[in-house]
C-alpha cells in the first residue's frame, strides 16, 4: 500500500535525512520507491538510481533534504521559459546528488594513463569480462590491467567501478594540462601555494586557484622490441569484409571462361589484370563465390613476416625499437598515410608526403626505410608534394598497427612508453620535423588526433619536459586554392624550446609551474561547475599510495566501495532550509526560484516545502524536469509549482531506452496532465542531438502530437547540443538543424517555437500569431525590442500572448551570478 498519509510532516529527522511519502513494502523484505516509473526495489542500505532516495529501516528516505548546491541567479530565459515573467531573475539550484562514500568519481570520457597508453575509464570498465552488481552500481574485475601511479610506477587495477550519479561535476582547469571532470568529493593530490612541499589529498570541492596540482614525471625504459607477427595480428580490421560482387556471379563466370588475355578481360570487366588471373584461378578450383570474412593470414620465412600471397619480401620478424625506427614512426604520425589499390583490395602501400622545400626529409625517410625494413622506396615529385612510398603490404600495415591509420586515428606506439630516452627523443624529433614548427620560445605540434596529442604529451614527461596542451576550434571550412575544405578540431602540444633543446638554465627559468624533482607542480587556474546525470567511474589500484593518473594529474583511487556507511553529503552543498531559500530569493530580488540541475522529482519533499515558503513571500516556483514521474506524487508536486519546463528528450521509445534508460510514455502523460488538470504554465524543451533525435520524421510526429494534445500555444524550444561533457562522440548541432526543426513545428500549427543555445534573433524572438509583429525580441538570453502591454497583449493588434506576464518586462539581462548561500547576507545565520 502506498505511503501517502497527508498527516506526515516532511521535516528533517536527522540532519538531511527525512522520511518520504511514496513507497510500499514488498513481500521479500524490500521496499519499492513509487516516485518515478523506475520503481527502484531496495533493501536497507541501498540507494535508488537517483542516488538521493534510499531504503533505511524498512522505508524509503530522502538523504538530501536541505542540502542544496549550484546556486546561481539566472535570467528566467535560461531555464528556458520565454512566456513566464520575461526579463526577470530566478534563483536556480539543485540538491546534492551523491554521498561522500561514493567513490565513482570520474566522467566516462576521462582518460587514464595505463602502461599501454591512454584509455577512457568507461572503456576500462567495459573491457572487464566479469562484472558484479552491487548497491545499485557495478564492479568490473579486469584480467590484466595496469596503470601508472603518482610514483611513476606501474600498479595492477583490482576493480573498476561504475555507478549512476546525478548532481554537479567539477571541471578542473590546471595550467598546461588537459581539463579533468570529476565529482566534488574526489580527492586530488595538491599543495597550497604557501607551502608547495606539503602535498596532500584534497577534495576537488575544496580546491582553489591557490593550489598546485601534481603531474608526475615518467621514467624511461631500458629497451623495446617489436614482435611483428603479433603486431600485425592485432589489426582490428585486417579481415575481408563480406561483400557482394559488382558483377553477378553467373555473368562473371561466363566472362572468365571466354578467350582472351587477362589484360583484355580486365579492360572489359574493369579489373586489374592480376586480379583477373586470381579470379580465373578461383574459378578453376570451384572457389568463385561471395567473399567471406577471414582473419589475418601471415607467413614467417627466413626471419621475415609477410601476408600470405604478398609479393614483397616482408618485414623482419623482430624489430628493435631503435632511434632510426622511432624517427620513422614519428614522421609517419605527422606525414604518413596508407593507400590501397582500388582493383587489388589486399595490396597496401605506405606514403610519406612532404613539401617541395623538404628534400632532406625525403632523403632521410627513404634511407631509413631501406635500412630498417630493407624496403625499396619510390620517390615521386608531384604538383604540391614530394612523396616517399613503399609498396609493401606488411610494411604499410605495420605502421598502421603501431601508429594507427587516418589522421584522426593516429597514436603514439605503446612500445615507446617503455623505450630509452634516445628512442623517445627520436620519435618526437621525427614528428616535429614532419608536422611541427620551431617558434622563438616553443616547439609546437598540432594534430587532429586527440590520442596522438596526449601521447606526445606523455612522452614529454619521460624527457623531464612539461608540455602545454590546448584545443583549437577552427572555422568549419576554409578556402584552399579555390576549393572549400573542411577543418577539424586541432589538438596542440607545445614544449618550451630551451628545455626541449637541452639548454635550459634553471636559475633564470620563468614559468607558472614548478619543477619539483620527480614531479611538476601546476597551478589550478579555475574550477567550473557542470550539472550531470549519468554514469561515473573509479578504479581500485593495488598500490600503497592509492593513486593513479587522470590523465596526467595524480588522483586518489577508490578505497571504500561500501556506499551505505556514510551520510555526509556533497561538500559543495549549502545547508539551506526552505525558509533560507525563500529569504535568499527575496534578498536577491528574484521573482522566482527554479529547481534544476538534477530533477526535482527526486527531492520533491524539499522542493514542495521550499515552494510553500516562497509562495508566502510572493515568490513563484519553477520546476525544470524530465517529467518522469508517477501519477500520485505528480499531482502533489505540481499543486505547489507555478511553472515548469519539461525536457521532452525525443519522440521515440528507442531514444528513451537507449540514451536515458527510461520510457517516453510517462513523459507524455505528464505533459497531458499539466495541460488538462493544472494551471501550471509550462514550456517544452528538446535538445537536438545529431543522428539521434533530429530526423524530419520524428520532429514531424512530435510537433503534430504537441499541437493535437497540448494545443498550438505551448512554447517549444529546440536547443543545440554541444559535446562538452556528455556524448562526446557526437558533433555539435548545426544551426541549420534548429532552423529546420522550427520550420517543421510552425508548419504543424505551433505558434511559439524557439531555437536555443545559439545566436538566432529570429528563432529566439516571440511573434504575435495574429498580425506577425515581433512582440519580444531576443538574442540568446538578452531581450531587445518589446511590444507587449503589461498584461501580455500585442500592442499592434491587441491579441493576448499566452503566458504569465506581470507588469513591465524585467531588466535582469543575460548575466549569471553565482551564489553561496552560507556566505550571503540575505540568509540569516
Amino acid at each position: 500500500m502506498s505511503k501517502a498519509a497527508q498527516s506526515l510532516v516532511v521535516r528533517p529527522a536527522a540532519g538531511s535525512i527525512i522520511d518520504t511519502r511514496y513507497w510500499h513494502a514488498l513481500g521479500d523484505g524490500r521496499v519499492q520507491c513509487d516516485v518515478c516509473p523506475r520503481a527502484c526495489k531496495l533493501r536497507d542500505g541501498q540507494r535508488g538510481l537517483c542516488f538521493v532516495r534510499g531504503a533505511e529501516a524498512g522505508r524509503i528516505r530522502l538523504f538530501s533534504y536541505g542540502r542544496s548546491s549550484g546556486f546561481c541567479v539566472d535570467p528566467i530565459e535560461k531555464k528556458p521559459l520565454h512566456h513566464f515573467l520575461p526579463g526577470t531573475s530566478v534563483l536556480s539550484f539543485g540538491t546534492a546528488g551523491c554521498n561522500l562514500a561514493c567513490k565513482f568519481c570520474f566522467h566516462p570520457d576521462t582518460l587514464i594513463a595505463t602502461i599501454g597508453g591512454m584509455r577512457r575509464i568507461a572503456d576500462l570498465f567495459e573491457s572487464c569480462q566479469e562484472k558484479i552488481s552491487h548497491h545499485g552500481g557495478q564492479v568490473g574485475l579486469p584480467m590484466s590491467l595496469e596503470v601508472w601511479t603518482r610514483a611513476a610506477e606501474p600498479a595492477r587495477v583490482a576493480k573498476v567501478f561504475a555507478h549512476p550519479y546525478s548532481g554537479e561535476l567539477l571541471l578542473l582547469r590546471a595550467s598546461c594540462c588537459p581539463p579533468v571532470l570529476l565529482t566534488p568529493n574526489h580527492k586530488v593530490f595538491a599543495a597550497h601555494r604557501s607551502n608547495l612541499e606539503d602535498i596532500r589529498l584534497i577534495e576537488a570541492a575544496k580546491l582553489s586557484a591557490d593550489h598546485y596540482l601534481i603531474v608526475p614525471k615518467r621514467q624511461a625504459g631500458s629497451g623495446a622490441r617489436i614482435d611483428v607477427a603479433e603486431a600485425l595480428g592485432s589489426l582490428e580490421y585486417a579481415t575481408h569484409a563480406a561483400r557482394m560482387r559488382r558483377i553477378p556471379l553467373e555473368q562473371l563466370s561466363a566472362s572468365l571462361r571466354a578467350t582472351g588475355t587477362s589484360a583484355e578481360l580486365g579492360e572489359t570487366l574493369g579489373y586489374h589484370p592480376a586480379y583477373v588471373r586470381t579470379l580465373r584461378s578461383r574459378l578453376a578450383r570451384g572457389m568463385l563465390m561471395v567473399e567471406r570474412p577471414r582473419g589475418v593470414r601471415l607467413q614467417v620465412n627466413a626471419g621475415r613476416v609477410k601476408f600470405l600471397q604478398e609479393r614483397s619480401a616482408g618485414v623482419p620478424e623482430y624489430l628493435e625499437l631503435t632511434p632510426d625506427l622511432a624517427w620513422l614512426l614519428g614522421v609517419y604520425c605527422a606525414e604518413g598515410s596508407l593507400g590501397v589499390h582500388p582493383d587489388r583490395p589486399n595490396s597496401c602501400l605506405v606514403v610519406f608526403s612532404y613539401g617541395h622545400h623538404e628534400p632532406q626529409l625525403v632523403e632521410r625517410t627513404a634511407r631509413l626505410l631501406a635500412d630498417v625494413f630493407g624496403a625499396q622506396t619510390i620517390i615521386s615529385n608531384r604538383r604540391t608534394t614530394l612523396t616517399v612510398a613503399v609498396r609493401s603490404t606488411s610494411t604499410a600495415r605495420l605502421f598502421e598497427a603501431l601508429c594507427g591509420r587516418g589522421a584522426k586515428n593516429k597514436r603514439v606506439p605503446a612500445q615507446l612508453l617503455h623505450a630509452p630516452l634516445s628512442v623517445i627523443r627520436a620519435f618526437l624529433d621525427g614528428y616535429f620535423a614532419g608536422d611541427g614548427y620551431v617558434a622563438e620560445t616553443h616547439v609546437v605540434g598540432g594534430t587532429v588526433s586527440r590520442d596522438l596529442a596526449l601521447g606526445i604529451y606523455e612522452l614529454g614527461l619521460h624527457l623531464d619536459l612539461l608540455p602545454t596542451f590546448f584545443v583549437h576550434e577552427p572555422q568549419p571550412t576554409k578556402q584552399i586554392e579555390g576549393r572549400e575544405v573542411s577543418q577539424s578540431t586541432t589538438f596542440i602540444v607545445k614544449f618550451k624550446r630551451d628545455r626541449y633543446e637541452g639548454r635550459r638554465r634553471l636559475d633564470s627559468e620563468r614559468t607558472s609551474w614548478r619543477d619539483a624533482g620527480g614531479k611538476f607542480l601546476v597551478p589550478l587556474r579555475r574550477v567550473e561547475r557542470i550539472p550531470y546525470e549519468g554514469t561515473v567511474y573509479n578504479l581500485e589500484v593495488d598500490d600503497s599510495d592509492h593513486s593513479y593518473l587522470a590523465p596526467f594529474l595524480a588522483v586518489s583511487n577508490c578505497q571504500n566501495w561500501d556506499m551505505s556507511k556514510s551520510r555526509e553529503m556533497d561538500t559543495l552543498a549549502d545547508s539551506a532550509n526552505p525558509e533560507d531559500l525563500a529569504h535568499a530569493a527575496e534578498g536577491l530580488g528574484c521573482a522566482s526560484i527554479a529547481f534544476t540541475y538534477n530533477d526535482p522529482v527526486v527531492f520533491m519533499e524539499y522542493a514542495i516545502d521550499a515552494a510553500q515558503a516562497c509562495r508566502a513571500r510572493g515568490i513563484r516556483s519553477v520546476a525544470v524536469t524530465a517529467g518522469y514521474m508517477c501519477s500520485a506524487p505528480r499531482a502533489e508536486f505540481y499543486r505547489h509549482m507555478d511553472a515548469a519546463n519539461v525536457d521532452l528528450k525525443a519522440f521515440s521509445e528507442r531514444f528513451y531506452y537507449k540514451i536515458c534508460g527510461g520510457a517516453l510514455a510517462p513523459v507524455l502523460e505528464t505533459l497531458e496532465y499539466l495541460k488538462c488538470e493544472t494551471n501550471v504554465w509550462f514550456e517544452i524543451t528538446t535538445l537536438l542531438i545529431p543522428d539521434e533525435n533530429d530526423s524530419d520524421g520524428e520532429l514531424d510526429l512530435m510537433t503534430q502530437w504537441i499541437a493535437e494534445k497540448l494545443g498550438p500555444d505551448v512554447p517549444l524550444h529546440f536547443t543545440a547540443f554541444h559535446p562538452d561533457w556528455k556524448l562526446l562522440d557526437k558533433p555539435r548541432t548545426p544551426p541549420a538543424t534548429l532552423t529546420r526543426a522550427r520550420r517543421i513545428a510552425l508548419a504543424n500549427g505551433l505558434h511559439y517555437v524557439y531555437t536555443g543555445n545559439v545566436h538566432d534573433r529570429e528563432g529566439g524572438s516571440t511573434y504575435c500569431p495574429h498580425c506577425g509583429t515581433r512582440v519580444i525580441e531576443r538574442d540568446w538570453y538578452e531581450l531587445g525590442a518589446w511590444r507587449l502591454s503589461d498584461t501580455g497583449a500585442c500592442k499592434s493588434c491587441g491579441t493576448q500572448i499566452p503566458g504569465v506576464f506581470a507588469g513591465p518586462r524585467g531588466v535582469w539581462g543575460a548575466r549569471r551570478l553565482g551564489v553561496r548561500l552560507t556566505a550571503h547576507p540575505a540568509v540569516p545565520r
